[in-house]
């Protein structure tokens, strides 16, 4: 769904999913993996990821009628996992299939992280705080104070377990369960998301784990988190370093993003399509600052490029950007349409101010 905002001006899709999503609740307080279908298959990391794509699908649209409709679901599903919290304070025993990613060493487990067989996960812990986060906001915007302070007291508690129970002082980083010393950048990319650490020190914990070479790294299922990761950390290189695995796709004859770069069961993935994201909200820089759209924030990061055209879909019309730099110096020609305000962010720290439609060329 994100990948398709960054494209398309067209929600119908994404509320379509989300409708369905509802629709597919089970009594136990999950959601269905995907729904309707011809079996039932439920995913308990997967309910996480609805409560997220209703945030997201709330900041794109700031549709307030689907928000409520579905608001429910959030609360049964925090619930689920509320009720399996265990007596050192974290996550466990979830049942159904607690899918986080394809890695080659979790194969024989079904893509669930190997901690799971003696005892919580980091990660899954990590995710459902995150999605703590996201039911905030949400009941926020729906006026539900007293599940958003009883959301943010949960969370709390959830961060304060896995720091307690789970950071490797020696390594700099969090390991994939409290009596399991794996090492994933999974763990790594959530607590920076969750903002256990921050600025130099979540530098630190995402060096930490590009730098070991037995961190268990993420596959393209899972590569938004880390990408998401590196970029509230300021980590642009290495945003970049990490897009030559699609890249070098180019050698294996890919004509589209398969779901692994080998051995895929499919050759053209929906989660593996996160490039088209990064060229519109990171490198061109173009992204919702307040939400439906009202607001936009324009901070490119060119990364290792001289020059940059394209088109940015939003809401109220498409924003048109050219970046060039010429005698070592860059040239922004951007053209907003009406109903947006925005401002620029040079990457020296200067802003500018684009406050009506029209046509800007800045330097």
């Amino acid at each position: 769904a994100l990948f398709t905002y960054a494209v398309s001006s067209d929600s119908a899709l994404a509320r379509k999913a989300l409708i369905d999503f509802h629709y597919g609740m089970q009594p136990e307080g999950l959601t269905a993996g995907k729904y309707p279908s011809v079996y039932l298959q439920i995913l308990s990391t997967f309910s996480l990821h609805y409560i997220y794509m209703l945030w997201e699908y709330y900041k794109q649209t700031g549709d307030k009628e689907t928000l409520r409709l579905c608001r429910g679901d959030i609360d049964r599903i925090l619930d689920y996992y509320d009720i399996h919290i265990g007596k050192n304070g974290l996550v466990g025993g979830l049942e159904f299939w607690e899918f986080v990613d394809w890695h080659p060493s979790w194969a024989d487990c079904g893509g669930t992280p190997r901690a799971l067989q003696y005892g919580p996960s980091t990660i899954i812990n990590l995710m459902y705080a995150y999605a703590l986060q996201c039911g905030v906001q949400l009941f926020e915007a729906t006026g539900r104070p007293g599940l958003v302070e009883e959301y943010r007291y949960r969370r709390k508690r959830i961060l304060d377990a896995v720091q307690r129970e789970c950071w490797d002082e020696e390594k700099k980083m969090y390991r994939e369960g409290p009596a399991f010393t794996q090492f994933t950048y999974h763990a790594q990319a959530w607590a920076v998301l969750n903002e256990m650490v921050e600025e130099e020190k979540a530098k630190e914990v995402l060096l930490s784990a590009i730098n070991d070479e037995n961190c268990l790294k993420y596959s393209f299922s899972t590569a938004y988190e880390w990408f998401r990761a590196l970029a509230k950390a300021g980590m642009y290189d290495e945003i970049r370093e990490a897009m030559n695995e699609w890249i070098e796709l180019l050698e294996l004859d890919c004509m589209t993003c398969p779901e692994t770069p080998k051995e895929a069961r499919s050759e053209c993935h929906a989660w593996s399509a996160l490039p088209m994201y990064e060229m519109i909200r990171t490198i061109a820089g173009i992204e919702a600052d307040e939400i439906g759209w009202k607001h936009v924030k324009i901070a490119p990061h060119m990364m290792n490029l001289n020059d940059i055209q394209g088109t940015a879909v939003t809401p109220y019309g498409n924003i048109d950007f050219y970046y060039e730099m010429n005698d070592g110096k860059w040239n922004y020609s951007l053209k907003i349409p009406e109903g947006i305000q925005a401002t620029f962010y040079f990457e020296d720290g200067r802003t500018q101010e684009l406050s009506s439609s029209g046509e800007y060329h800045l330097s």
